[in-house]
């Protein structure tokens, strides 16, 4: 396992978006690449869960399904999915679209959840966000290696 790098800003007090803008990459491509194995069984291209259209790996983002990427919901796999740019940026996530996703993929109980979650933040530690990353690492590697899903 690689050693997480810490953000590059030369402070010595990180901020929460700090650490936010540095799990995020790993995170999404945790995302999309469980996306990936769920959709097709590979690892270089998936379909976007609004649009349902095949995308190569590198053209798909990590969407989420509640708008606004408040504390609560940033990182929650649940409410995080493969989408095109085109749904996900273009049209804005495409939430009809998605809310019928979610019902066929999720229970109604999880879409109430997560909607309660909007505009919320959470309590988010720099140990949290270390933990955090040192999984998905491992899970990104895993997935990788094996072309298995592993769930968050």
């Amino acid at each position: 396992m690689v050693q997480p790098r810490k953000p590059k800003k030369e402070q010595k007090e990180w901020t929460i978006t700090d650490w936010e803008k540095w799990l995020w990459p790993l995170f999404s491509r945790f995302i999309r690449l469980r996306d990936c194995i769920k959709t097709t069984g590979t690892t270089d291209r998936g379909r976007c869960v609004t649009c349902g259209r095949l995308y190569k790996f590198e053209k798909l983002q990590a969407g989420h399904f509640v708008p606004g990427r408040t504390r609560a919901i940033l990182f929650d796999p649940r409410c995080v999915n493969a989408q095109c740019y085109r749904c996900n940026v273009k049209l804005d996530g495409v939430w009809p679209a998605y809310y019928r996703w979610m019902q066929k993929n999720y229970s109604q109980e999880v879409i109430d959840e997560l909607i309660d979650l909007y505009g919320k933040g959470a309590e988010l530690s720099p140990d949290w966000f270390v933990q955090s990353y040192q999984y998905y690492d491992w899970c990104v590697a895993e997935m990788s290696r094996t072309g298995q899903l592993i769930q968050a």
